[in-house]
């Protein structure tokens, strides 16, 4: 086999290769013999099997085999001996690759190739954190929340829709008197005020409102409303109650229990400290946020044609599926699609640098993603889903979701280093 191959661009590469004829006979001729022998056919001795037969039953797959054979040792002839670093695998009509009758097996295609730049300082960069504290109200509302977590819902009867109570509502939207949008099942308090309603007359048309009772208030529809003509006009908003629950909360006693403090006091530090961690956390994930960002603006390259735009379709699709579930008109969702086709273009382009970024300051830094990596992964999902470990393996697996968790941890990693090596990370 000779292979040759031609940048055609910083991001592309074009690959020919020439199998002699003898050679491409010679390797579909050993295969057929080789499927021949495995065959097991009524009539037949194993091993047995006529050559025509073969031909005929095996004959197409065995040559498609064949021509995959070739196409692959031409691929990774050209990446080894030219040292190419692929962005993506490349689409080869196979219909086209099948050489004529006594030809040799002559054909090309193009590769994507990943962007080539020079990576620069990534340690040492400035960041500063935030001063973490934790106030006696949040304290308290952290443990009301837990509470409310923890609450068990009652009947609310006569009461009504209260504070800190639970609804299962029919939610209704209307404009010029018809109905526009309605949604079934939905659970509501009177603090989930809904999209583009006043919190206040929410709140005051639906205390104490009891099963099968409604409230009506005015909506200003909000610019991310699924229709997008009634975006910013003026509607009613139609709440209309199934069920209505009251939540007792646990005693401070099962909190105690739950904390394993002896005390109100214990129990209260010890909320207090869980509150700093997880502001620490979240200060972490800022500055983290911010250093990449610094980085990837300052790292401009070329990227892979072929591959950006592959990347923009995806998007396109996704928005595109998502619209049409919510139940928005096809010249609608088109409409908006193409309003949104600069933003997605430029998330697309920025999404796909900072992924080649983050390999190359893997590859730098020598971060790897190994197995134990996977694993404790896979139970920290399955522990946030309530599901088995194994349950999640399988689904992975099933989508062939490997490799985009590999990157994910990759990415992590990358944003960890960034901040441990930064004038943040060394303050602390």
């Amino acid at each position: 086999m000779h292979v040759e191959v031609e940048k055609s661009g910083p991001c592309e590469a074009r690959v020919a290769f020439q199998v002699p004829a003898q050679e491409y006979q010679r390797r579909l001729q050993d295969r057929l013999v080789a499927v021949g022998r495995q065959a097991k056919l009524k009539g037949f001795r194993p091993g047995k099997v006529p050559a025509g037969v073969v031909q005929k039953l095996y004959g197409a797959e065995v040559e498609r085999e064949t021509l995959e054979s070739f196409l692959r040792e031409a691929y990774e002839t050209a990446v080894k001996e030219h040292k190419l670093r692929p962005a993506a695998h490349p689409q080869v009509a196979m219909d086209e690759l099948k050489p004529a009758a006594g030809a040799d097996l002559s054909h090309s295609f193009d590769l994507a190739l990943k962007p080539s730049f020079t990576l620069g300082n990534f340690e040492g960069l400035a960041a500063e954190r935030k001063e973490i504290t934790a106030t006696d109200e949040e304290v308290e509302a952290a443990i009301l929340d837990v509470r409310r977590q923890q609450a068990v819902p009652e009947p609310a009867g006569e009461d009504g829709l209260v504070e800190q109570g639970l609804a299962l509502a029919r939610v209704e939207l209307l404009h010029g008197g018809e109905l526009v949008v309605a949604r079934d099942g939905l659970r509501l308090g009177l603090e989930t005020t809904p999209n583009g309603v006043d919190a206040a007359t929410y709140k005051e048309a639906m205390t104490g409102k009891r099963e099968g009772e409604s409230g009506e208030m005015p909506i200003v529809f909000p610019e991310n409303f699924e229709k997008a003509e009634l975006r910013g006009k003026e509607g009613q908003c139609r709440v209309i109650l199934s069920q209505v629950f009251r939540l007792v909360l646990p005693e401070e006693e099962q909190l105690l229990r739950m904390f394993r403090a002896a005390d109100g006091a214990e129990l209260r530090a010890k909320v207090k400290e869980q509150l700093l961690d997880a502001k620490r956390q979240q200060d972490d994930q800022r500055i983290e946020q911010e250093l990449f960002a610094k980085v990837l603006d300052e790292h401009p390259m070329e990227l892979p044609k072929n591959v950006l735009e592959s990347q923009i379709e995806g998007r396109f699709a996704t928005a595109r599926q998502q619209l049409t579930e919510q139940g928005v008109a096809p010249e609608e969702i088109e409409a908006q699609l193409e309003a949104d086709r600069q933003a997605t273009r430029d998330a697309a382009e920025r999404s796909l640098r900072a992924l080649y970024l983050v390999e190359a300051i893997g590859e730098k830094a020598e971060l790897r993603i190994g197995q134990d990596d996977l694993v404790a992964e896979l139970r920290r999902i399955a522990q946030r889903n309530r599901a088995s470990v194994e349950e999640v393996r399988d689904y992975y697996e099933k989508n062939g979701l490997f490799q985009q968790l590999a990157v994910e941890l990759l990415e992590r990693k990358v944003k960890r280093l960034l901040r441990e090596r930064s004038t943040a990370g060394q303050a602390s």
